[in-house]
């Protein structure tokens, strides 16, 4: 009987301080809170790696990789006639090739297919030229060039076909459309030397090496 009535007392004592804890609850939640403004506009402002963020200067985003540029290209080349016959086959040395080390690494497919299109069609220009300069041969020297120029877009509208990337909208016409696209287009009809010509006057004399 006495344990029944200790734990009563303790059960009736909980009860009490459980209701005025209560009632003291709402006023503590609607207690305004205050803070001196003047006070926290005069702290110092501790700045943090990678947070400048003075005027006219960039935040620091953390390394990241520099983008690559990609070359200027002399595409698409132009067609061959009787006006530029000469200037391809003599400057052919005088204008630019792109090897592979100068074209950009990741991306730029569409570059890449275009300095191959230009490396292609120019080492089959001189394949075209070896021994020309007799009259009699320089129609068969621009028939072959012609077919060198028409099977080097052939060639690169294929491998652009080849790939889900925009194509080039000359590849899009066909035929006789197609050439005449790529003509209208190409930045140096006259193929004359885009690199400094070797100023003259110095012969290479063999007999003179020991």
């Amino acid at each position: 009987m006495g344990w029944s009535w200790v734990l009563a007392c303790w059960c009736a004592l909980v009860l009490v301080c459980s209701s005025e804890d209560n009632r003291s609850l709402p006023g503590m939640l609607q207690r305004e809170a205050s803070f001196d403004i003047e006070d926290f506009l005069q702290r110092e402002i501790t700045q943090y790696p990678d947070t400048d963020f003075t005027p006219g200067v960039r935040p620091m985003a953390g390394p990241r990789s520099v983008g690559e540029s990609y070359p200027s290209v002399l595409f698409p080349p132009g067609r061959p006639s009787h006006k530029n016959l000469q200037a391809i086959c003599l400057h052919s040395s005088h204008r630019p090739r792109y090897p592979s080390y100068s074209l950009p690494r990741n991306g730029g497919g569409h570059f890449r297919r275009r300095a191959e299109a230009v490396n292609r069609v120019e080492s089959w220009y001189s394949a075209c030229c070896h021994g020309n300069g007799k009259q009699q041969v320089q129609e068969v020297t621009l028939c072959c060039v012609t077919q060198a120029w028409e099977q080097t877009l052939s060639t690169f509208c294929t491998e652009e076909s080849g790939v889900k990337t925009r194509h080039h909208h000359c590849c899009q016409k066909e035929g006789g459309a197609r050439l005449s696209c790529f003509h209208r287009e190409n930045p140096d009809p006259t193929y004359l030397p885009t690199t400094p010509i070797p100023e003259p006057g110095f012969t290479f004399n063999p007999n003179t090496c020991h």
